[in-house]
């Protein structure tokens, strides 16, 4: 059974990849009718199960003797078993959004697909972002066109675009031209054509709703903040900038620069007083009716809060620091800006149960608050596709949590300077200070090689490349003897997606790690 995911071939009715750890969809017998067929988990609906019966035809069927039946019994209580658990394993991880194997990839202003890198004309890209699983992405080159980009297809939206953003699903690319005008194109459209949202100029900076048919702007006359769902234009306050709107305008939140502070609009129009004095970094969850923010308190204190659905606004953590969510490794976030704000969708339905960290690591759920995990400050820190484990630096050593009961923290390696999580929390590409790579899968801990300079590793954690030395290399499998170099190879830089290794020649620009030497031990 092929992993959709990592690519692996696993033996079949294989419930999870042996290479990634990702749960494999159950086989179903082509013969046989299935007394239970699994329905793929919707984010709206949590999950779903369907039962019917096959057709059976009559006629002289031998009676089945008691070991046979029990055997029957027994295999269809272990298929409905793991139906159970592939249903649980989907709702427990149905809040986090992950890119698949041949999604959209954004890094360092470049975009990758199907493993290649690509522009959609001559011109460099200037710019880009995908939906929060990376099927879509928009992209606007250096002589300012926008592209649209659906699997694989390129669509021109238009040219002497000034500002973008995308829909968290991807449904939508709202932009503003060089005349302040500001317009909506549907990505799922065959032949479509923008639709002007506004005849009016538009200030810089609007929010998308998630599904794409909203948009929340400024007019650049009236200085009114305006909410477009389907054509039908709903004022929501004056003097008011744009942070985020949810589906059908429910939940709008803005901002006043009059008195720095956050505001709340609910369906009926009512508003609310938030919060004031914010930090210029806020985060959304998915659906865009949860705000976590941060406030400057005086006295060097910092507040961390939480506002659901416009309700009183909760602390998350009290410190001297703000404190970010903690993301899965293969989660996708997207970023806008809304003066004075970098606003960052995250690829959570909710905030609650999740991990924040910075000045300390929390742990936030409405029914017990915030509990710390880790008093001292975090370097980075991040979670396993399905946010069971974590990984952290704290004064500089490398440490992993279990969120599941345990207690305290394992101490992985003293001193770290980066590391890379695979997308099961199983292993771990760390380099300590004086520059030697480790990989660390389960309990076993391999020096790979010394003196890197830099390294990357892609999601399922058995393949990384890394400089060292000026060389570019390659380590299949985690081991000392698994190290290939990649000749000729100028590398500038190096990026991992999903399941490919790139890097950066000075002279050719993004190019994806093929051709390897001799294999090689650096380790020593």
């Amino acid at each position: 059974m092929k992993c959709a995911y990592c690519g692996k071939n696993n033996r079949p009715g294989a419930l999870v990849c042996k290479r990634c750890g990702i749960a494999l969809p159950l086989a179903k017998p082509s013969d046989a009718p299935s007394p239970v067929q699994l329905v793929k988990v919707d984010e709206s609906t949590e999950s779903k199960t369907e039962s019917g019966t096959g057709s059976i035809e009559t006629g002289s069927v031998k009676k089945p003797g008691k070991k046979a039946a029990f055997i029957g019994t027994a295999v269809i209580l272990a298929v409905l078993a793991a139906a159970a658990l592939a249903i649980v394993i989907a709702v427990n991880s149905g809040s986090i959004i992950l890119p698949s194997k041949n999604s959209y990839s954004v890094f360092d202003n470049s975009v990758f697909f199907g493993g290649e890198p690509f522009s959609p004309d001559a011109s460099a890209v200037k710019s880009a972002v995908t939906d929060l699983d990376g099927s879509n992405a928009a992209v606007l080159t250096s002589d300012a066109s926008l592209y649209s980009c659906v699997n694989g297809i390129n669509t021109l939206i238009a040219k002497n675009v000034k500002g973008y953003s995308i829909s968290a699903e991807g449904g939508c690319i709202v932009y503003s031209d060089e005349s302040g005008l500001l317009w909506s194109f549907d990505c799922s459209a065959e032949a479509g054509a923008p639709v002007c949202i506004s005849n009016d100029a538009v200030k810089p900076g609007f929010s998308v709703s998630p599904d794409g048919k909203t948009v929340l702007y400024s007019s650049e006359a009236d200085s009114k903040l305006y909410a477009n769902t389907n054509g039908k234009i709903r004022e929501i306050g004056d003097g008011l900038v744009p942070i985020a709107v949810s589906n059908g305008a429910k939940h709008v939140y803005s901002y006043s620069p009059n008195d720095n502070s956050i505001y709340y609009t609910n369906s009926r129009g009512k508003t609310s007083f938030i919060r004031s004095n914010t930090a210029p970094e806020i985060f959304l969850n998915s659906r865009h009716d949860e705000l976590v923010f941060s406030t400057y308190s005086g006295n060097g204190i910092v507040q961390t809060m939480i506002s659901k659905a416009g309700g009183e606004a909760v602390e998350i953590c009290n410190s001297n620091d703000v404190v970010r969510p903690v993301l899965p490794v293969s989660g996708v976030t997207i970023h806008d800006d809304s003066d004075p704000f970098d606003i960052v969708t995250c690829p959570f339905k909710s905030f609650d149960g999740k991990l924040f960290s910075g000045s300390k690591l929390v742990l936030y759920s409405s029914s017990k608050g915030a509990e710390v995990l880790e008093p001292n400050s975090i370097g980075s820190a991040a979670a396993s596709d399905n946010y069971s484990t974590v990984f952290y630096t704290s004064e500089g050593a490398l440490l992993k949590r279990v969120l599941s009961g345990a207690e305290t923290a394992e101490r992985v390696a003293d001193e770290c300077a980066a590391f890379t999580l695979s997308s099961n929390g199983r292993i771990v590409w760390y380099s300590d200070l004086g520059g030697v790579l480790h990989c660390m899968i389960g309990s076993i801990d391999k020096t790979i090689a010394v003196g890197v300079e830099r390294f990357t590793a892609i999601s399922s954690g058995r393949s990384a490349a890394f400089i060292c030395s000026g060389s570019l290399y390659v380590n299949k499998g985690g081991s000392p003897t698994g190290t290939y170099p990649c000749e000729g190879a100028d590398a500038a830089d190096i990026y991992a997606d999903a399941s490919v290794l790139y890097y950066l020649s000075e002279s050719e620009g993004w190019k994806v790690i093929s051709e390897l030497g001799k294999r090689i031990d650096l380790s020593k």
